[in-house]
């Protein structure tokens, strides 16, 4: 038992519809974003969606599509030519343009999204979005005797302006509509729009990349929407958004994901960065963790590569970093020693450079491990680029 009452479906269904319309806004405008990132998008203002354009030599905008949604928890809804919501619709669009003079004159795309279906054969089914799916003179034929012949009672008002409408309005009103059913509903518009976003990030970053931009627009509108008078967003807004999120994961976020190595460490004796470690006479275990930590680095780093999630001189850059880093520390460490100095002295030195190194973590592309570190250090000190001994280069430089 959750210890909640039932919420009723009514006011969960209004409550899917209202974010289905903050979604399916952005998703909107992603995908004008492709077309024309000269416009702007309203939310609220004209009806629940509309697209504006910009004029070429002109400052002003001119609306290009207005889109009404129609989203339901059931979609095996089927809509018909007497349906109270079509109808509903229609009716809005009529009164719409008679209060606006720009858009009865230049009337734009009249878009009816949901994800419920359409009744095939009825006129609204002749209003498909693409053109092999539209046929208004036949649409509005049916349109016409539906409205004629309905004795829905709720609908009464908006078959009435309808069929008011002188004839070439009302063909010219038909012929703008478009119906676009089986539309993705509230849970599959987050996967449209991370198709949209492909091109931006990494596919693993895909689910964060949407959340964090679905954050950023949901904040923008609620502000306004709050004051009861719409919101519009110019397309370059969201555009921006977009390219500022692009480059904060493009330089973040390497993920650690390595596999333990296959690869034995007991196979490692000849290798110089074992040979170093053991120069400072240190304990069995601190060998095997430079090992582990080699085979480790190595292994996540060159799955980095293969799959093409780093450039190679990203990580040459790490190194670089590193090394600077090891200099810096030698150095101190190398001024406490005594003088003169044994061995033992040198030795010790160079447990406490190597126990410096073994303790860092520098991320990498946003990436942080201790093994990543370490053992990207046991690697530089396998090309004797680092070391541990003062004196490794006399120890292990050939020639």
């Amino acid at each position: 038992m959750s210890g909640f009452p039932s919420t009723p479906a009514e006011a969960a269904a209004q409550a899917a519809g209202y974010y289905y319309q903050i979604r399916f806004g952005l998703y909107r405008a992603l995908k004008r974003l492709l077309r024309d990132p000269t416009g702007s998008i309203a939310i609220e203002r004209i009806d629940d969606i509309a697209i504006s354009t910009a004029q070429p030599s002109s400052q002003s905008l001119t609306v290009a599509e207005i889109d009404q949604l129609k989203h339901t928890s059931n979609p095996s809804v089927t809509f018909t030519d007497n349906s109270t919501a079509i109808w509903r619709t229609i009716g809005n669009w009529i009164r719409l343009s008679s209060l606006d003079a720009d858009i009865a004159l230049g009337l734009p795309d009249l878009v009816l999204v949901t994800n419920a279906s359409v009744q095939p054969g009825s006129g609204i089914s002749h209003l498909g979005p693409s053109e092999e799916d539209r046929d208004p003179a036949v649409a509005m034929t049916k349109l016409i005797a539906a409205a004629e012949t309905s004795e829905n009672k709720t609908s009464a008002k908006d078959r009435s302006d309808f069929l008011s409408l002188e004839a070439p309005i009302r063909f010219a009103l038909v012929k703008a509509i478009r119906i676009v059913p089986g539309a993705p509903g509230l849970a599959a518009l987050a996967s449209e729009i991370e198709d949209l976003l492909h091109y931006a990030c990494e596919i693993s970053q895909l689910s964060d990349f949407r959340s964090e931009l679905e954050g950023w627009w949901f904040d923008r509108l609620s502000d306004v929407l709050a004051t009861g008078i719409g919101v519009v967003v110019p397309l370059l807004e969201i555009d921006a958004r977009v390219s500022y999120l692009r480059e904060k994961y493009k330089t973040s976020n390497l993920q650690i994901d390595v596999e333990e190595s296959a690869d034995q460490a007991d196979s490692l004796g000849d290798y110089l960065f074992v040979k170093q470690v053991r120069a400072v006479k240190v304990g069995q275990q601190r060998l095997r963790n430079a090992q582990r930590d080699f085979l480790k680095a190595s292994a996540q780093r060159s799955k980095w590569l293969r799959e093409s999630r780093i450039d190679p001189a990203e990580l040459d850059r790490y190194d670089r970093t590193l090394e600077e880093q090891w200099s810096t520390k030698a150095a101190i460490l190398s001024d406490e020693l005594p003088s003169p100095c044994t061995e033992d002295d040198k030795c010790k030195c160079g447990r406490a450079t190597l126990g410096w190194a073994e303790t860092q973590q520098t991320p990498l592309k946003g990436a942080t491990a201790q093994f990543l570190t370490s053992g990207s250090y046991h690697a530089l000190a396998d090309r004797l680029r680092v070391g541990w001994h003062p004196e490794f280069k006399e120890l292990f430089e050939v020639g």
